[in-house]
């Protein structure tokens, strides 16, 4: 589900007030095992920076992952929520006292394609490229095997104890930048081969959006 929303900052820092709206694209889903990959695509036609984050873990979610690629597949950088902990900015998970949504700015390239990968921890890229796969892939039950967890028949979405948690998710794509498009791939666990085609597609997606903005103004 994707809800695109114009939301007005007003009095933030020192009561300075912002003076424009950020582009907001929220996407929500859930996943149905613990090696599922969603992705994302987004571009801005200026060059600025773009605030990817997860909402999900605060909630009882699973703990997050986001993985950046480049319009070529090339990894970026991948953000694991569980190893920053970042408690200033996400939402502390109740049950746990723990802040392991994930989060990243970057200062993004004008027209570039980028392609974004949500998975579950320990679910990281395996090499350099988005063609080389995932690190639990074909493994849908990775958290209910050790070393997670002693084994759990039919366990998964499980933290260390095992801890229960969801398959829900929630990712936000942010900017100042007013020509931000974002768009959810649909398949939840795609075959690394298809990179190309995504990307193509995404790019596709994402001029069509905008000439239908256009043409309805």
């Amino acid at each position: 589900m994707r809800i695109r929303v114009a939301a007005i900052l007003g009095l933030l820092l020192a009561g300075v007030s912002s003076g424009y709206a950020d582009t907001i694209f929220n996407f929500t889903g859930a996943f149905t095992a613990d090696d599922n990959v969603q992705l994302f695509h987004y571009q801005v036609l200026n060059t600025g920076v773009v605030d990817v984050f997860t909402t999900s873990f605060a909630n009882g979610g699973f703990a997050p992952i986001l993985s950046v690629f480049d319009a070529s597949g090339n990894l970026q950088f991948f953000n694991v929520g569980s190893q920053t902990n970042d408690c200033i900015n996400n939402g502390t998970d109740p049950a746990t006292g723990s802040c392991w949504d994930a989060r990243f700015s970057l200062n993004s390239v004008a027209g570039t394609n980028y392609l974004i990968a949500l998975t579950e921890d320990d679910n990281v890229p395996l090499g350099p490229t988005f063609a080389d796969g995932f690190k639990e892939q074909g493994n849908g039950n990775f958290t209910a095997q050790p070393p997670f967890n002693p084994p759990v028949p039919g366990g998964k979405f499980l933290l260390s104890g095992p801890v229960q948690r969801t398959g829900d998710w929630a990712v936000t794509i942010q900017s100042a930048e007013p020509t931000l498009t974002a768009t959810q791939v649909p398949s939840q666990v795609p075959e690394p081969s298809t990179l190309a085609m995504l990307l193509l597609t995404g790019g596709s997606l994402l001029v069509l959006r905008r000439k239908t903005k256009t043409n309805h103004r």
